[in-house]
């Protein structure tokens, strides 16, 4: 699979290489296509590796929710990546900066509930004792 990749990889790298030359405004969106490509050719193992985290987590009788709340951060955070390479590859480097605060901001919004439990968990430890 990552040949696969790499040859996608590779091919994007020329096409920009030569676009640029001519059309430098077209390069995102040779990139983002080349992105898109990328996406649906792990999308696959993708969803499969989400298919053993749930059967384990259900076996181990771990909360989905908290993991579902890791696995979104996650995603946000690799959104975020991508979003703010971009943005550096175009020298927008104050753009790439606000992509890379709102990442910041919006993951903390998901991993409230992550928070909240372990909130829980340590004032449950003190009444304890």
């Amino acid at each position: 699979m990552i040949i696969k990749i790499t040859g996608v990889v590779l091919c994007e790298i020329l096409a920009v290489v030569f676009i640029r030359q001519y059309k430098s405004e077209y390069t995102v969106l040779v990139q983002l296509c080349g992105i898109v490509v990328i996406f649906f050719m792990i999308f696959s193992q993708l969803k499969d590796l989400l298919v053993f985290f749930k059967s384990a987590l259900d076996s181990a009788g771990i909360s989905v929710d908290y993991i579902s709340s890791l696995i979104k951060a996650l995603g946000i955070a690799l959104v975020t990546q991508l979003a703010t390479d971009l943005c550096k590859d175009n020298s927008e480097t104050a753009l790439a900066g606000q992509v890379e605060f709102a990442g910041k901001i919006i993951i903390l919004g998901v991993s409230l509930p992550i928070l909240r439990g372990i909130a829980q968990l340590i004032l449950g430890i003190v009444e304890k004792i």
